[in-house]
């Protein structure tokens, strides 16, 4: 598409503005959530590792880790690095659902900006020293909380020395600590999964890059995150960074410590760094492209066009304000209340659209596979094995070898000594008689085929499983909706032959003594299970 085919966005402003009635239109993911199909024989993280991490297109959103029913994922909050398995992975390919690096998100280059309802410059009533631009993502995420629209939201900490950490934050007056920008990724989905198993928050907020938002949308996949994430700010991207690197070029130029470091924004194609003396000192953006994190070579959206509503300064007229895209009915009632109550402000300058096209078909240019910059996809990986010193690398499996000599035995002798599971264990699984209404549901997701339903001799059917194909993953615990089967800590599952393995319903309904593993369950139900009576049937008066 020529880069003069930017009419679309001038029509949508000014010709097809709905009339009567707001017409919300669909931003893409709706159809795609209703499907999903999985290989039989998928790798679980294996085949994401070998697609995504290997290959540098991890955005370093976290969703694998949040998702990962064994808890054997980790990422580091902190410095650049990509999801690492440091356990068994099960196979259960939940974390191939929701990578964006996999289940890629349309962005036609025909709608440059994506679907939306309108879009405007604002600012913040009452902008706050420290905030990005006008203040209008950190401003809607207080006045959420305020008004109960949200119980919580996932945001950025970051300290004086620029260490950057996701955070989990209750209270309204937080907000503001969390308004600066950094330019690098911070995986904040593993504080998702926390926010909602721990703190029991059931509408949350996300403030993201474009990668983060198309997330935020796969991980609905799963059932137990489903309508729990109530808004999704997205913020305008065009590139990420390598923060070591980012950081010690910032500090090179500026030849003042991290700690001296103010704020730092981009204006006008200029990398601007504001010190705590007061003074400024810009620099060429495209010194700092060196530096670009991998994934976002092959990234092709810039105002993530898959939030409620995104907010940047690209195309703003003026300081201090920010460009507002309403994309959903979730961000247009938030929009609308915010106004009403004034907490920001509408304005009326003039989006430069145009502008703000350009650099958007720009980025989606920039990511086709037939493009100049998609060679460097890896460099960095390239770089970093270039730099290893061939001494150190031969002497190293000699230094790891004497070390496990020197190190005490880490097992025990089983069965004479019996190690308690860790608390997300899961073992043999536990059903509920009185619970279980015979849905069936636990049978059509099991990944392994490994449940199947039975008939009782009351004439009800319940669901018996094979424990030498389950691989337990947790899936039919996650989907049942009366929490009538759950996950026990017991692992001694071994049998003399394989019809052994087959559990009945009276079999799976016994469980050992509670001294034997521990009387905890997987997961710990989001309700009080003793509270939860059986269904009764009801019929029609004739």
């Amino acid at each position: 598409m020529d880069l003069t085919n930017i009419n679309w966005c001038h029509k949508q402003l000014n010709d097809e503005k709905p009339q009567g009635a707001v017409v919300f239109p669909k931003l893409g993911f709706e159809d795609r959530m209703k499907h999903v199909t999985l290989a039989k024989d998928s790798l679980g993280f294996g085949e994401l590792k070998y697609n995504v991490t290997d290959k540098g297109t991890c955005c370093r959103c976290g969703a694998c880790v949040a998702v990962c029913p064994v808890n054997v994922l980790d990422i580091d909050r902190v410095d650049s690095g990509v999801a690492i398995n440091t356990g068994k992975c099960i196979t259960c390919a939940l974390c191939t659902w929701v990578c964006t690096g996999i289940n890629k998100w349309e962005a036609p280059e025909e709608k440059p900006l994506g679907n939306y309802v309108e879009i405007f410059i604002a600012t913040s009533a009452n902008k706050r020293s420290g905030v990005q631009d006008g203040g209008v993502a950190t401003t809607l995420v207080q006045y959420a909380l305020e008004k109960g629209i949200i119980d919580g939201a996932v945001m950025v900490e970051r300290n004086e020395e620029w260490i950057t950490q996701p955070k989990i934050v209750t209270k309204p007056e937080d907000v503001p600590k969390y308004g600066t920008s950094t330019y690098w990724l911070v995986p904040l989905f593993p504080e998702v999964t926390e926010a909602l198993e721990k703190l029991r928050l059931s509408k949350l907020a996300i403030v993201d890059v474009p990668c983060g938002i198309a997330t935020a949308r796969w991980l609905e996949r799963i059932p137990k995150y489903k309508g729990k994430i109530a808004l999704r700010i997205g913020l305008f991207c065009y590139e990420s960074y390598y923060r070591e690197e980012f950081m010690d070029e910032i500090t090179r130029l500026t030849k003042t410590p991290v700690e001296e470091i103010a704020k730092i924004d981009i204006k006008k194609g200029k990398m601007v760094i504001e010190l705590r003396n007061g003074a400024r000192i810009g620099a060429d953006l495209d010194q700092f492209s060196k530096f670009t994190w991998d994934s976002c070579w092959t990234c092709h959206d810039l105002t993530a066009e898959w939030s409620d509503i995104s907010v940047g300064a690209i195309g703003n007229p003026r300081e201090g304000t920010n460009v507002v895209i309403v994309r959903t009915e979730a961000g247009k009632k938030l929009i609308d209340q915010a106004l009403k109550d004034g907490v920001i402000v509408k304005l009326d300058d003039k989006v430069r659209i145009k502008t703000l096209t350009k650099i958007a078909l720009r980025k989606k240019k920039r990511s086709l596979p037939e493009h100049p910059s998609q060679s460097k996809i890896g460099l960095k990986l390239v770089d970093e094995y270039k730099k290893t010193n061939p001494i150190e690398a031969f002497l190293m499996p000699f230094v790891a070898t004497i070390i496990q000599v020197a190190r005490k035995p880490v097992t025990v002798e089983y069965p004479k000594v019996r190690l308690r599971p860790s608390e997300r264990f899961m073992g043999r699984h536990r059903l509920d008689l009185e619970l279980c209404t015979g849905c069936s549901i636990c049978a059509r997701v099991c990944i392994d085929s490994s449940i199947e339903m039975v008939r009782m001799e009351n004439g009800r059917e319940y669901p018996s499983v094979d424990m030498a194909t389950c691989s337990f993953c947790g899936l039919c615990v996650d989907y049942c909706p009366r929490y009538a089967i759950t996950m026990t800590k017991e692992f001694e599952l071994a049998g003399y032959n394989r019809h052994e393995m087959w559990y009945t319903p009276e079999q799976l309904s016994q469980t050992k003594e509670e001294e034997s593993y521990g009387k905890e369950i997987y997961p710990k139900p989001h309700i009080n299970v003793e509270t939860v009576k059986p269904l009764t049937a009801q019929y029609d008066e004739e």
